[in-house]
């Protein structure tokens, strides 16, 4: 599921633009079920303020109606990327005031979807965004959604962030850029696949330690906060293949 999800919408040689954008995410939300996927890049080094990058799959009647009321201004969802690294469900944020209640509201009616979860991204120079997905399910077969997709959705969100910011140029597009080690790529690889240091260690009949340093060095080499960031950059990067 990931891998069709991450190489692209057909070829895996394919990037995300703008234009491909809308398709890609139509493509993610009928893999793993979901009403809506969104991207925002709120902090864009080198773009002025108020002016995000936004890809969404909502109806343009949403998003028309959005921007006229300025919701921007009171929407919690935007605020998840000042107060939290971690994913918020939207559960946590309807009942945060009246605005709060009023956009829910009104998104659940121009057909958004009744459920939701935001996952903010922060990038290695200052770069910011969120992503969010949504659903119109029920609260359990919501639960169960988001525990069996999380992982996945996580790495997507960095993913796609990433190819935000290659498209505004603020990462480097080069892949000759980022030149990893057969050691670093293969620890790499079994991150990927879900494997801890430990299980790693003993595939590749080196030490734990070892397996840290590979992957610290290769984290490093791609400019990225964490493993799964790591990942995220080395799959988009045709680095490694998706498990």
């Amino acid at each position: 599921m990931l891998e069709s999800t991450l190489v692209g919408v057909e070829d895996s040689s394919e990037t995300i633009t703008t234009n491909l954008a809308k398709t890609y995410l139509a493509a993610l939300v009928r893999t793993y079920g979901m009403a809506n996927a969104t991207y925002v890049g709120l902090t864009v080094p080198g773009r002025p303020t108020g002016t995000p990058i936004v890809w969404t799959t909502y109806e343009e009647a949403w998003t028309k109606h959005y921007s006229e009321n300025n919701y921007a201004r009171i929407d919690p969802v935007i605020g998840v990327e000042r107060r939290s690294v971690l994913p918020v469900d939207w559960a946590e944020l309807q009942n945060s005031g009246t605005g709060a209640r009023r956009i829910f509201g009104e998104a659940n009616e121009f057909g958004v979807g009744r459920q939701g979860l935001v996952i903010p991204v922060r990038g290695p120079r200052g770069d910011r965004g969120l992503f969010v997905v949504t659903s119109n399910e029920s609260s359990s077969e919501w639960l169960a959604r988001k525990k069996s997709a999380m992982r996945d959705l996580v790495l997507v969100a960095q993913y796609v962030h990433q190819q935000a910011m290659t498209e505004v140029n603020v990462y480097r597009s080069n892949h000759q850029d980022f030149r990893l080690a057969p050691r670093e790529i293969e620890c790499l690889r079994w991150a990927a696949a879900g494997k801890s240091v430990g299980d790693t260690a003993t595939i590749l009949s080196i030490s734990e330690r070892v397996v840290r340093g590979y992957i610290d060095t290769a984290r490093h080499k791609l400019n990225a906060l964490n493993v799964a960031h790591a990942v995220s950059r080395a799959i988009g990067l045709g680095l490694i293949a998706p498990d």
